[in-house]
């Protein structure tokens, strides 16, 4: 009996792992992606991949105008590494992407670190911080 529940609980440890390892690489993926549109300046796709919340306090123009900004001040994105760091799981379950961005400004490249907070909204990845 001691060694049925053991198992049980050691075979339920390993699917709860399995979970959270899919839903960290799963977040990944959308983080990637989000980088890429971002990287090509496609800012109205990136800004779909915000969250609902997300989108209703930054407006589609607010969006673009601060990414714009960004790259003037800092130059435009011309690599970009994901680092998962950390992955969070809570009642919504979120993620936290680390993000190592590289720019060219003035003949240089400048490394910075991002943070890419993501949640799931409708079954879906979506970015709530950016």
């Amino acid at each position: 009996m001691r060694k049925t529940v053991c198992l049980l609980l050691v075979s339920i440890l390993l699917v709860s792992l399995l979970a959270v390892a899919g839903c960290s690489s799963n977040a990944t993926g959308v983080a990637k992606t989000f980088m890429t549109l971002v990287k090509d300046g496609k800012y109205d796709e990136a800004y779909t991949m915000l969250t609902t919340a997300k989108r209703q306090q930054v407006s589609l123009e607010q969006f673009k105008a601060d990414l714009q900004a960004r790259d003037a001040e800092k130059g435009p994105i011309t690599a970009f590494k994901i680092n998962v760091k950390k992955s969070i799981l809570s009642g919504s379950v979120t993620a936290m992407v680390l993000v190592e961005v590289t720019r060219a400004k003035d003949g240089q490249s400048v490394t910075e670190n991002l943070s890419l907070g993501l949640n799931t909204e409708d079954g879906k990845w979506a970015l709530g911080s950016y």
